[in-house]
């Protein structure tokens, strides 16, 4: 349901057989969309996501949207 600049939707992963719930704006969705995949890996990496499951690219678009849309930070280098 497109709800202003918001648009709230369901977004099921198959390969995780559960339901996450989502909220981003268009604009945002787009934003990701336009990155380069490397750039995406590398950005949810940071917040200590593996991407190895992920085979399309839009797999690892809705994934960065969803850790954005959840407000995770990029995990702690040890130094």
């Amino acid at each position: 349901i497109l709800t202003g600049s918001h648009q709230h939707q369901w977004q099921g992963s198959i390969r995780n057989k559960h339901w996450v719930h989502a909220a981003a704006t268009t604009d945002e969705i787009e934003a990701v969309s336009s990155m380069r995949a490397g750039e995406i890996k590398k950005e949810l990496e940071s917040y200590g996501i593996s991407t190895a499951a992920f085979l399309e690219k839009s797999e690892l678009v809705e994934a960065l949207v969803d850790a954005r849309a959840k407000g995770l930070k990029p995990k702690q280098q040890p130094q």
